[in-house]
């Protein structure tokens, strides 16, 4: 085994291997050989994934990943739906974190309830959540895969309680890591993705489906 680079390698130079044999003050050497790679079989739901140091840095698509929430009104259960796209399939034991939503009064370090919305989602995901603190006093929800997963698309919900008072839309960000043993796998170079929001109305309040667009 060897560890791959820090970058990609879409176009892997063609490998060689060459034999000597001992044969004491006469050895016999083949010469240098171009060894047959396979023809785009996928790993882990990327093309050519089996072809020898092909190496691919995983993604989460800021386009395809978005958020929205069902209720803006103060002190009420609101359930929000996430759509995750990723160019990889997770492993198990690989993890999304979304982040920003601390101004939820849900507290902390307890299980929420992840309703999956695909069967595919229903397969990889794990049926709860960690609500757990980040950095910087920021809370934020862990989800872990408890199987591989066999699509790079999650959709899911999951319900908070909304804060006490008013308040504007905030950014929510994403980051996530794919489990690869000693040497895990983060996303976009560990860096966060913030999270598209879906426009609308909720109870007649417009932008009521931003997240954490509270009002009283």
């Amino acid at each position: 085994s060897i560890r791959n680079g820090p970058v990609e390698q879409l176009a892997p130079q063609a490998l060689g291997a060459s034999v000597r044999i001992e044969m004491g003050d006469q050895d016999i050497g083949i010469p240098l050989t171009t060894v047959q790679l396979p023809n785009a079989l996928p790993l882990l739901g990327i093309s050519n994934g089996k072809v020898p140091l092909f190496m691919l840095e995983p993604r989460i698509d800021a386009t395809g990943t978005f958020i929205s929430q069902s209720n803006p009104l103060t002190l009420a259960s609101n359930t929000f739906t996430v759509n995750i796209t990723c160019n990889v399939h997770m492993t198990s034991l690989s993890s999304f974190t979304i982040i920003g939503l601390e101004d939820s009064c849900t507290h902390k370090d307890v299980d929420v309830i992840l309703q999956p919305l695909t069967v595919q989602s229903a397969a990889a995901l794990d049926v709860r959540a960690i609500w757990m603190s980040t950095t910087a006093n920021q809370k934020g929800i862990r989800i872990m895969m408890k199987r591989a997963a066999t699509t790079v698309a999650h959709a899911f919900e999951f319900t908070l309680q909304n804060c006490a008072y008013a308040r504007a839309y905030s950014a929510i960000s994403l980051e996530g890591v794919v489990e690869m043993g000693y040497y895990d796998s983060h996303f976009n170079g560990g860096d966060t993705v913030q999270m598209a929001v879906v426009s609308g109305a909720r109870f007649g309040v417009p932008d009521g489906a931003k997240p954490l667009f509270i009002v009283e």
